[in-house]
């Protein structure tokens, strides 16, 4: 087989060391020194090295030993070195040899020692193009030893470690970014060559006191164009016996998804890692997963029913096993308490607005908050027919009601239903058009001699989401006598919006916007009906009233003009109001009611949103109580969701943040902060940058405020963040409400957090 030739063609002296010397790499796979009778290597240049990382891999413990076929330097470059042929592969004499660097270190086995272990992670550029063919680089580790004779790091299958080996499979660009082990091929932008393992562990038996040789051996195959490496890490002796040699892909363990669970236990997370087998064994904290309840979905993926806690709600290590290797992610979960009046879901739209008394309509609801517990009423009928789609989306079918409007609102479980309701209108019949006889230039509809009958007919002008049902059909017959005996006119239509300060209405005003809307008690409400309208009427009468209030809610409406076209409402308790307008024109036919619907909060209330715009980057939203400190009791976030912070037998004046959103692809990459009722001092927001998933990037985070229900003119600027990364973001004071600014970046170690998804391998 032919092959181009490397990008780079470098001609050494076969005698050059080392660029690390065998002490510096032993000492990077924490081979004990004291244990080491002998050790030499031997390459063809500078091909060793030792390193903290190489990209976005990570060594074991603080560095590992690097084994190169080109030049150890430049190996992140993803440039080859032919450096010449010559050596032997103990494992196949006959094989041609190139580029070969050896590590050789003999050891006295310390007495009680029954076996020892290392760790390796073998790449080569020579994926995928070169699979199967004679151009396959390989890394061996030869035994000479009382216990064992021969290659010691070999797959289920006793294949030896090359591009063939059912070890590799790490081939993507995320695992495999600034190793110099992924590049464009041939320049192709997207084709790419190069892969790797990904961490294995080798285990083999020794004997006590016996001196062992282990013979460490990375090298071209056929020709030196293309070039691998070898890394190699965590030696550690151990008095576990076995019969025979294996290898096995360490566990590991990246992120949890979601990272809390109920302390009462129960609850369903992922593990996500690399490596994992049906026979993992996972714990939270000091809590071992029975092994029923441990389910590989793939290599990659582990399903775990979560235990109950031990100690309460408590942050704890995760670790994942696998043959008794793994890893360990520390403060990796959090076991958490919630009020058992859990917050309720909140409503953003209903599609569509309507449908006949009779019901039967699917309605599609959208929102957050959703889940299997979730109940919907109409008006004081409840929905037994609700289709979970996801946790922003819900299917229902409209039930029978009575003729008029009514409150559409999604609840929890305990049939909380504060989350912002709409208005839902059941539909009855009109009457028939009103019927008139005028003059009309010599048109009848009486077919007289030489009348012509012209019929206008489907004049319907439909439009759900303004509410407007408009009918309208006109029947004009033109004859000599000039007179129209017979003309249908439309029923008037009613349009009810609230307005905001001085906002002027028109049509293009947000129906769904202004059909349900958040007000602060005793903060005035107006609401518009200037918007309704009748074909050919020249007046109408306004007719409001309020169907819905809360206990000791006022049912006054205050008129703030003569003809009734705009009232206010002053919602003097928190809770729900239905205001209905109906129209009437000068011909007294009535229109299909239109209704606004406002939840009124207490004037204390605060409010926090936090979204970002990248999935697989993990943001936590932090509010801080006055003098409080960052993860302390008076922290609500992810981990302490619902902290005791007023009087105990009060749930009001308690915070929560809702749903941990971990930055999967089908989540909404939100998280928000509620508090109804603020105690005076000084609340602090913040957002941490938890978890990038290895990509090294930066994400961009933006928080909106509401305070006492609305929205404060501060529309905090985009904020790019990096992992471990925290955003201080405001200070709120309130009962006031005053909020400075104060957008300052810092980290998550510099404010004294506790350690959270660091990696640990055991």
């Amino acid at each position: 087989m032919h092959r181009p030739a490397a990008a780079a063609l470098v001609l050494l002296f076969p005698t050059l060391a080392l660029g690390a010397t065998p002490q510096q790499m032993t000492a990077a796979m924490e081979i004990p020194d004291e244990d080491i009778v002998d050790r030499n290597g031997m390459a063809t240049s500078q091909q060793g090295d030792v390193r903290l990382d190489l990209g976005v891999v990570d060594p074991t413990n603080e560095d590992m030993a690097l084994m190169s076929t080109g030049l150890a330097s430049t190996v992140q470059n993803g440039v080859d070195d032919d450096l010449g042929g010559g050596g032997i592969d103990l494992t196949d004499p006959s094989s041609p040899v190139h580029d070969q660097i050896l590590l050789e270190v003999t050891l006295r086995v310390p007495e009680g020692i029954h076996s020892f272990s290392f760790d390796w992670f073998f790449l080569s550029r020579e994926y995928p193009f070169y699979v199967g063919s004679e151009f396959n680089d390989r890394f061996t580790v030869v035994q000479t030893g009382l216990e064992y004779n021969g290659n010691i790091v070999f797959d289920d299958d006793e294949n030896v470690v090359d591009v063939n080996n059912a070890f590799f499979r790490v081939v993507d660009g995320e695992s495999l970014n600034g190793t110099g082990f992924w590049r464009a091929s041939n320049g192709t932008p997207n084709d790419f060559d190069g892969g790797g393992t990904g961490w294995v562990t080798t285990r083999s038996p020794v004997a006590p006191g016996e001196e062992v040789h282990l013979r460490f051996d990375t090298h071209d195959v056929s020709d030196g164009i293309y070039d691998s490496a070898t890394l190699l890490d965590n030696f550690r002796w151990s008095e576990d016996e076995i019969d025979d040699p294996i290898s096995a892909v360490r566990a590991e363990l990246h992120y949890l998804s979601p990272k809390s669970a109920s302390v009462s236990g129960g609850d369903e997370v992922l593990l996500v890692g690399r490596g994992f087998t049906p026979s993992a064994e996972v714990w939270f904290g000091e809590a071992l997963v029975p092994p029923d309840d441990v389910v590989l979905l793939e290599p990659e993926v582990l399903r775990v029913r979560v235990p109950p806690s031990p100690h309460g709600a408590e942050l704890v290590d995760v670790s994942v096993s696998v043959s008794g290797e793994g890893e360990v992610l520390r403060g990796g979960f959090a076991w958490v308490t919630r009020s058992t009046d859990s917050a309720p879901p909140e409503l953003y739209s209903i599609e569509p607005l309507e449908s006949e008394a009779r019901g039967g309509v699917p309605v599609t609801l959208m929102g957050r908050g959703f889940d299997e517990t979730t109940r919907i009423w109409f008006g004081d009928v409840e929905a037994t027919n609700i289709d979970l789609i996801t946790s922003h989306e819900l299917h229902v079918v409209a039930p029978t009601l009575e003729v008029g409007s009514h409150v559409l609102a999604v609840g929890n479980a305990l049939g909380r239903f504060e989350g912002r309701p709409h208005p839902w209108f059941a539909r009855g019949e009109l009457e028939e058009p009103v019927l008139q006889t005028g003059d009309l230039d010599g048109c009848s509809v009486s077919g007289g001699s030489g009348g012509a009958i012209a019929l206008f007919a489907g004049l319907l002008l439909l439009a759900r989401r303004r509410r407007v049902l408009l009918a309208a059909v006109l029947l004009v017959g033109c004859g000599s006598d000039g007179q129209v005996t017979q003309r249908y006119f439309p029923h008037p239509t009613a349009n009810a919006r609230v307005i905001y300060g001085d906002e002027v209405p028109t049509e293009d005003l947000s129906p769904l916007g202004q059909m349900a809307v958040t007000a602060t008690t005793l903060e005035p409400v107006l609401i518009d009906g200037t918007q309704s309208f009748a074909e050919g009427a020249s007046r109408l009468t306004y007719q409001w009233a309020v169907l819905q209030s809360p206990a000791g809610g006022t049912t006054e409406l205050t008129l703030l003009d003569p003809e009734g076209s705009q009232v206010e409402l002053r919602p003097n308790v928190p809770g729900t109001w239905l205001v209905e307008l109906t129209v009437e024109d000068e011909r007294t036919r009535r229109s299909h009611p239109s209704a606004v619907v406002i939840q009124a909060v207490p004037s204390a209330s605060l409010r926090a949103l936090l979204d970002w715009n990248d999935a697989g980057h993990d943001l936590d939203l932090h509010v801080i109580g006055p003098d409080g400190g960052y993860f302390a009791d008076s922290d609500c976030h992810y981990a302490n969701p619902n902290p005791g912070w007023g009087s105990p037998d009060l749930v009001s004046d308690d915070p929560r943040v809702g749903e941990d959103v971990d930055g999967n692809i089908d989540q909404q990459l939100e998280e928000e902060f509620t508090l109804s009722e603020t105690a005076p001092g000084t609340y602090t927001v913040l957002v941490h940058h938890v978890n990038d998933r290895g990509s090294e990037e930066a994400t961009r985070a933006r928080l909106l405020l509401w305070i006492g229900g609305r929205q404060h003119e501060l529309f905090l600027p985009d904020r790019s963040l990096r992992q471990g990364e925290v955003w201080r973001a405001v200070n709120i004071g309130m009962p006031g409400g005053l909020v400075n600014e104060i957008d300052q970046l810092t980290t998550h170690a510099q404010l004294g957090g506790p350690v959270i998804n660091e990696r640990e391998v055991f």
